[in-house]
């Protein structure tokens, strides 16, 4: 499925590659960086409850700790 939207002013949202459960992961482009990026973003029925954004965020947070050639890297949340 094929979208355009940029999210928070600097991720241009180009393809929906994959859906979970809780979020969605979208080809994206780094308008700042001018890099192409990975973005997951909470699915809209998930993000109006509180528990899921946390777990959501704490997850984004302990992934941003690892370091490894096959892990894909997080640089924002």
């Amino acid at each position: 499925m094929s979208v355009s939207m940029v999210l928070a002013g600097r991720y241009e949202l180009r393809e929906v590659l994959g859906r979970g459960a809780m979020a969605e992961v979208y080809d994206g482009w780094d308008q700042r960086l001018t890099r192409a990026v990975a973005v997951k973003v909470l699915r809209p029925e998930m993000a109006s409850i509180p528990q899921t954004r946390r777990r959501f965020e704490s997850e984004a947070r302990l992934a941003a700790t690892l370091n490894h050639p096959n892990v894909v890297a997080v640089h924002d949340s």
